[in-house]
């Protein structure tokens, strides 16, 4: 299955599970893969406004942050 047709899947899937971390990393992942970083950071960013204390695609969260220069955040995350 290519990227994009998982992209499909996953969002399909988080119409029923809109709060699933599981689903939100995975298409933040899948985005970043493609090039998508603003929808990678959106999706994981969700991920963190659901649960603070998850680790889960936090390393690709920090990339995409570091990328857009957003260092108060990337600080907030690193002191978790």
């Amino acid at each position: 299955m290519d990227i994009q047709a998982a992209v499909k899947k996953f969002h399909q899937l988080g119409a029923s599970f809109p709060q699933n971390q599981h689903l939100l990393v995975a298409v933040g992942r899948c985005e970043e893969a493609q090039g998508k970083n603003a929808e990678s950071l959106a999706a994981l960013q969700r991920v963190r406004v659901i649960d603070p204390h998850n680790l889960s695609g936090m390393d690709s969260y920090g990339s995409l942050l570091m990328l857009r220069n957003v260092l108060g955040e990337l600080n907030r995350l690193a002191h978790v």
